[in-house]
Parts: structure tokens; C-alpha cells; sequence
């Protein structure tokens, strides 16, 4: 029973990242990270709390216009936090089934833990460009809004039904279709 839970955790891990690495260019551009590294510096969990605050403190105040900047900042820093999490995992989704087959179970649960930081914070990532959509339209910038809503669609995983529903919801509104309930 627990060798079926670990080939199932091993094939979910497996099915979650081949897309990105399919869709990863083969070619290693240092001055690709550099650029990136002069430009955001080096993020941290800390760091995107500390920007998670400050947008929803923005945000749940009113101050749409100052949120909107902050939104997009806290957005941005947990996608690239995400991101290189998930860069620390390349080498398992780049090995061969059987050489994935060879690492052991414990190896494997280890593996999971930073796969589920790194989707914890695109859920952040998400809440915070939504949230940056719904900003964008309060202070009447309505095609960004509506171009974020659909790039919010675009990324969000089944499992977060509410920021969904509301994307969807705000996305039909604009254009005179019906909310889902």
C-alpha cells in the first residue's frame, strides 16, 4: 500500500512539471538570471510576506491606486520565488522514469514539500494579480483589468474555485454575461 501511495506521488510530481520543463528553452543564458538578479535582487519568503502585507493592507483600505503598484510587486516577487523553488526540482523532472524509479520513497516525500511551497505561492501570485484586475478597475483602467482577468484565468489551478468564480464573475460582467453562482 505505501509503494502504490509513492509511484502515485511520484507520477503527480511527474505530470505537474513536465509541462514546464517541455516548454523550457535548452539553452542556459546567464545574462538572462543576471538581468533578473540586478533588476529584483534576490527573493525570499520574508520578503513576499512583507509584500503580501502591504498590498492587502492597500488594498483592504481602499487605496487602489498604491495597491495596484503593490499588488503587481507581491505578484511578481512570489511567481519568481515559485519559480526557482521550482528550478530546485529540475533535476528530478529532467531524469529519465527510471531513473526517477530509483530515488528512494523518502527522497520523493522530501521532493513534495517544495513542490507544494512553490504552489503555494503561485496561489499568492494568483490572489495578487486578481486582486491588482479588481484594483485596475476601481481607479477606471478597465482594458488592463479585463486584459489581467484573462491572464488570471489563464493561470489558476482547478482548486482555487472562489478567485475563479470571482475572475470569471468580474471577466462577464464587463462583458454582459451572466455571473455563475
Amino acid at each position: 500500500m505505501k509503494l502504490k501511495k509513492i509511484m502515485l506521488l511520484t507520477l503527480v510530481l511527474t505530470l505537474i512539471f513536465s509541462a514546464s520543463v517541455l516548454a523550457q528553452d535548452e539553452s542556459f543564458e546567464f545574462a538572462d538570471y543576471e538581468e533578473d538578479l540586478e533588476k529584483y535582487g534576490i527573493p525570499n519568503i520574508q520578503q513576499v510576506e512583507e509584500l503580501k502585507n502591504e498590498a492587502l493592507s492597500l488594498y483592504e483600505d481602499g487605496n487602489y491606486e498604491e495597491a495596484e503598484e503593490a499588488l503587481e510587486n507581491w505578484g511578481d516577487t512570489a511567481n519568481r520565488l515559485a519559480n526557482i523553488i521550482s528550478q530546485g526540482l529540475d533535476p528530478f523532472y529532467s531524469a529519465s522514469r527510471s531513473e526517477r524509479d530509483d530515488l528512494s520513497p523518502s527522497n520523493i516525500r522530501a521532493l513534495a514539500g517544495y513542490e507544494d511551497q512553490a504552489n503555494n505561492l503561485k496561489k499568492q501570485r494568483n490572489e495578487a494579480y486578481y486582486k491588482r484586475a479588481e484594483s485596475l478597475r476601481q481607479i477606471g483602467h478597465e482594458e488592463e483589468a479585463f486584459a489581467l482577468y484573462q491572464e488570471v484565468l489563464g493561470i489558476l489551478s482547478v482548486d482555487e474555485w472562489d478567485l475563479w468564480i470571482d475572475a470569471a464573475n468580474s471577466l462577464y460582467e464587463m462583458v454582459g454575461v451572466e455571473p455563475i453562482d
